[in-house]
């Protein structure tokens, strides 16, 4: 039997990371994603997903405006001036598994990539009140 190379995503042949789709040693060894989170500059912003096969990285704090939004190769994200140690384990990332998912919406064209902007609420009419003043 072949060894499996450590990966937190991977449990019993499906990985965690392309929506628990089945795995082989093959596939999983030529993945970039256990090499990124090894890497000493790896970041809490850094969202690494499968698309399609194909390992792709995002990050939080530029997807909704880098023109590249998630590119194939990590390093060109770590290198970053806003970088946080990232999380000795996966699990303790909060929302990471969703935005995986959001991710992968946008990027197949099923969800917009930033909100629209919200509708300007209806302000009172008459005079503006300070609250110093009376009346």
């Amino acid at each position: 039997m072949e060894a499996w190379p450590p990966c937190p995503y991977r449990k019993e042949g499906r990985c965690g990371a392309e929506e628990d789709r089945p795995v082989t040693p093959e596939v999983c060894r030529a993945c970039p994603i256990p090499e990124a989170l090894a890497h000493p500059r790896a970041c809490l912003y850094l969202v690494p997903f499968r698309l399609e096969g194909q390992a792709r990285f995002a990050c939080r704090f530029t997807f909704t405006w880098a023109r590249e939004p998630a590119p194939t190769d990590w390093r060109r994200l770590c290198p970053c001036v806003y970088w946080f140690p990232r999380a000795p384990e996966e699990a303790w990332i909060r929302d990471l598994r969703e935005l995986q998912d959001r991710y992968r919406r946008v990027l197949l064209g099923l969800e917009p990539r930033w909100k629209p902007p919200a509708p300007p609420k209806d302000r009172p009419q008459g005079r503006r009140r300070w609250p110093w003043s009376r009346g």
